[in-house]
């Protein structure tokens, strides 16, 4: 959060970086025929949970201040990272 975005700008930012990052994704998946009809069919019913953690997300995105945002995207960065290492020391 070192741009100290705003919480709905940042969401909108990640959001469409994910979305442009994922043709590809999906192109090379179906060039190498891993992606198939029925991969594809699963993927857009596993959309359908992901609307409701958009919707909660909406919700719950009303009563946390821009501070405690902030750091929560902070917290989950550094857990990531801390992760990356664990996996990269443990084995």
């Amino acid at each position: 959060m070192a741009l100290r975005l705003e919480k709905t700008f940042f969401i909108s930012a990640i959001s469409i970086f994910f979305l442009i990052n994922s043709a590809p994704l999906y192109a090379a998946l179906a060039l190498h025929d891993v992606l198939g009809w029925y991969e594809l069919l699963l993927s857009a019913f596993a959309v359908i949970p992901v609307f409701g953690g958009v919707f909660l997300g909406q919700w719950v995105r009303k009563f946390v201040s821009q501070a405690r945002f902030q750091t929560v995207v902070l917290l989950v960065l550094v857990v990531i990272g801390l992760s990356f290492i664990w996996r990269a020391y443990a084995g």
